[in-house]
């Protein structure tokens, strides 16, 4: 089969162009996969990072309520040692007054005690001194009459 140049070449022609059309369409659809590929790489950046920033502010917030916390206890202990010291106050107060009213009372009752025993030891003094006039005024009234016996001594005075 003998075909003449021209034929020839519309013929390589045709096949070249063919080729060229073949090679540009798969050009043309490895593009598109590569454009495909750097799209979901992308998209895949994006999640990864979009993820990071959620660990991020979620790791941000999880510190922040511990730090909150933390300082909620420690305000919670100091209140309680407040609370604490307050009431370990109020009852030195407590136990200082009580104390200043017992040493009180203890006064009062001892001062009490040494009046009751001065007015029985003036009131003794008060009978032994008008015993003694008694009797000295009866050893004037009477000479001759007898002693009187002093009391609960029997036989045994003097």
């Amino acid at each position: 089969m003998d075909l003449d140049p021209k034929e020839k070449d519309e013929i390589i022609k045709n096949w070249l162009r063919k080729k060229d059309e073949e090679k540009k369409r798969k050009e043309s659809e490895q593009a598109k996969i590569r454009a495909k590929k750097e799209k979901q790489k992308q998209a895949q950046m994006e999640k990864e990072k979009e993820n990071f920033r959620k660990w991020l502010e979620n790791k941000k917030s999880q510190e922040e309520t511990a730090r909150k916390e933390t300082e909620r206890k420690e305000k919670e202990k100091q209140r309680k040692e407040e609370e604490k010291l307050r009431k370990q106050k109020e009852g030195e107060a407590s136990f200082n007054s009580w104390l200043k009213k017992k040493k009180r009372h203890e006064l009062e009752r001892k001062i009490k005690e040494k009046l009751t025993m001065l007015h029985m030891y003036e009131e003794t003094q008060r009978r032994i001194e008008e015993n003694e006039k008694a009797f000295n005024d009866w050893l004037k009234n009477s000479k001759n009459k007898p002693k009187p016996l002093p009391l609960n001594q029997g036989l045994d005075s003097k």
